[in-house]
This record gives structure tokens, C-alpha cells and sequence, in this order.
């Protein structure tokens, strides 16, 4: 099974919502086989548990009705790479320092927390993020319009207005902010 990020499994709730299954026809044992009913009254009564040992027909039947309708394909080719998500906790930012002095520079307002699989927190608010690839954007709230470069899982580099990457980085966990 796929498990999608954020809000794009939506779409399947309202699918398998709409599904009406009907008790015919009935396969060479007599077991009653699953399928959409184009016409006539649904059977919303349909023994669940008969229907997953006939081999997972509605399984089947709910995925091939979400690829057909395009609800997974987007977020397998989505413009920029795939969707996901940011691994959730603390990410503390920093302008770097030099070699005579502080080894980073802290700056809290850009201070951020993840808090769940497309949202982020900061101590003014919260607000919504988008992960395509290797590109963060943070869409709504505090920080919106702020765009990232993962470097790897728990470190990014805030990218200026003309797509370079600035100075500002943003690690998970804790970085070496002294003072």
C-alpha cells in the first residue's frame, strides 16, 4: 500500500466513499464478486470480511479507480521530484561566524519546528510547508515564501530571491551556537 504525504490521501476517503458494491455476479463457487455498480441499488450491507478472502477485489478495485482518476499520480510526478515530508523536530538556523570568532551566528526568528507531515511552527505562528524533490517551501505563515535547499535530511540552505543559495542554514536537532 502507498502512503501519502500530508492532505493527498483525501481524495481516496471521498473515492471509496462514493464505491457502491454490488452482491453480483457470483464466481464459480458461488462467493458473490465486488464490483461498481453502473445502475440499480448498491448493497452497502456487503459482508467485508467475505470480500477480502475472495483476494482483495475491493483492494484491487479502489486502486485501479484511484490511478485512473489521477489522485497517486501527482504525487509521484510532481514538477521540482517527488512530494514528501520533513523529518518532524527542531531546526535551529544560523548565519555562519569565522574563524576568529563564534563558530555560527543564531538567528531565532528564523527558528522553525515541524510539527506534523506539512506543518511547521515558529514561536509567532504556524504555518504550512510544500517538499518537492529537494526543495522546500514554506506556503503559508511566519515564514512564508522562504525557500530551502536540502542538503541532506536534517540540513537546508535558505535560497535567495534569485534561486542561489544564501548564507542563512537551518539544521535538525541543534547546531554549535555559542553564547
Amino acid at each position: 500500500s502507498i502512503i501519502l504525504p500530508g492532505r493527498m490521501s483525501t481524495p481516496l476517503i471521498f473515492i471509496a466513499a462514493r464505491l457502491q458494491i454490488c452482491k453480483e455476479p457470483r464466481n464459480t463457487r458461488g462467493a458473490p464478486l465486488a464490483r461498481v455498480c453502473p445502475r440499480g441499488k448498491p448493497d452497502w450491507n456487503l459482508d467485508w470480511q467475505a470480500a477480502n478472502s475472495r483476494g482483495m477485489n475491493n483492494a484491487r478495485l479502489l486502486s485501479a479507480l484511484a490511478a485512473l482518476t489521477g489522485v497517486i499520480a501527482p504525487a509521484i510526478a510532481a514538477p521540482g521530484g517527488p512530494i514528501g515530508t520533513m523529518p518532524l523536530g527542531r531546526y535551529t538556523c544560523e548565519l555562519p561566524g569565522d574563524a576568529a570568532s563564534t563558530a555560527g551566528q543564531h538567528v531565532p526568528e528564523a527558528d522553525f519546528k515541524v510539527i506534523n507531515a506539512s506543518s511547521y511552527a515558529t514561536p509567532t505562528g504556524q504555518g504550512t510547508y510544500l517538499l518537492t524533490g529537494e526543495s522546500l517551501t514554506m506556503t503559508g505563515g511566519p515564514l512564508r515564501d522562504w525557500r530551502f535547499h536540502r542538503v541532506s535530511n536534517g540540513f537546508l540552505r535558505k535560497l535567495e530571491a534569485d534561486g542561489s543559495e544564501g548564507k542563512l542554514r537551518c539544521v535538525r536537532g541543534g547546531i554549535s551556537v555559542a553564547g
